[in-house]
């Protein structure tokens, strides 16, 4: 249960590294999403956008994700 607390976190931090690198301008949910869903259901990327949303480390507008 560790290594996958351990891995879901290193996931998410990859991912909220991805969107910093995207700069001001942010990436479309769906590009990245595009990128990813080959890894991971719709579901969990949501259920993942919707912890860094909350955790305050992203921000989702009109479906643009940039990092705050």
């Amino acid at each position: 249960m560790i290594k996958d607390t351990k891995n879901a976190l290193l996931v998410l931090d990859t991912v909220n590294q991805a969107i910093k690198k995207a700069g001001q301008d942010g990436i479309p949910s769906s590009h990245l999403y595009a990128m990813l869903m080959e890894y991971m259901s719709l579901h969990t990327y949501q259920a993942m956008i919707d912890v860094l949303i909350k955790a305050k480390q992203i921000k989702n507008t009109g479906q643009l994700l940039t990092s705050l």
